[in-house]
């Protein structure tokens, strides 16, 4: 499809994003994923946007009129919103999970506002139900959103799980920005001393020292991921807010 794009949020795309992008065959931009410059924190916002606005002007003429852009995230809602009204283009927003959470509406509905979230995007597509209801409850029509459920990529036969064995291991999976949850898992370990604790991703990177009992992965293969999930009796999810432990329960 030559006139659909896939653009990338603040952070590195996720991995099951990027599949799905590779087999609709929609070609990838991931430059808005630029940190803003400023430090100053009420400033950042607005340094964002500019930076997202001059963007626009200097990559519009790339796309044609009535083109198809996927947002990984609302982050480029300022983007998308610059280019809704100059190609006339079909915006898709793919809803991480802290986007709607009632929490955090009170600080992102300006953010919403200003760029006119609801007309600016046509679709949204989100992994839970109780998501899409938040939505609904912000005022979005729910015909517009669609619930897909995520999938695994790691193939476990019934006979692997019923062989497993009950032991004293657990395990936690999480990126680089999620470290002040990391923290809640080292105490958890330093409480269970005879538990050993598999601490996987790009999180590691923030644990220094850790006790005797924790083990820190990065950049494994698919294979380990799942010797090590396999290996553990408890998969640990210590997140305030998480879609997608909820979307199980769905």
């Amino acid at each position: 499809m030559n006139n659909v794009y896939f653009i990338g949020g603040p952070h590195k795309p996720h991995k099951a994003h990027l599949i799905w992008i590779d087999s609709i065959g929609a070609k990838k931009i991931d430059f808005l994923s630029q940190k803003p410059k400023t430090k100053i924190s009420f400033l950042r916002p607005l340094d964002i946007i500019i930076y997202q606005y001059s963007l626009y002007r200097k990559t519009m003429k790339f796309y044609e009129k009535k083109s198809i852009f996927i947002l990984e995230s609302p982050f480029s809602l300022p983007y998308a919103f610059f280019l809704k009204k100059e190609l006339d283009a079909k915006i898709i927003s793919i809803i991480p999970d802290h986007s709607f959470y009632p929490v955090n509406i009170p600080f992102r509905k300006y953010f919403y506002k200003a760029f006119n979230l609801n007309d600016t995007v046509d679709y949204f597509i989100t992994v839970s139900e109780i998501i899409k209801k938040w939505m609904v409850d912000y005022g979005i029509d729910k015909e517009r959103i669609f619930v897909v459920r995520p999938t695994s990529t790691l193939k476990v036969n019934k006979e692997e799980i019923k062989d497993k064995k009950i032991k004293k291991s657990i395990s936690f999976i999480k990126n680089f920005p999620s470290s002040k949850v990391a923290e809640i898992v080292l105490k958890i370990a330093k409480e269970l001393p005879d538990f050993e604790f598999n601490i996987v991703g790009t999180v590691s990177k923030k644990i220094k020292n850790p006790p005797k009992n924790v083990k820190c992965y990065m950049n494994i293969s698919w294979e380990e991921l799942k010797k090590i999930l396999l290996s553990s009796s408890i998969y640990l999810h210590p997140m305030f807010f998480d879609p997608f432990a909820v979307s199980v329960l769905d």
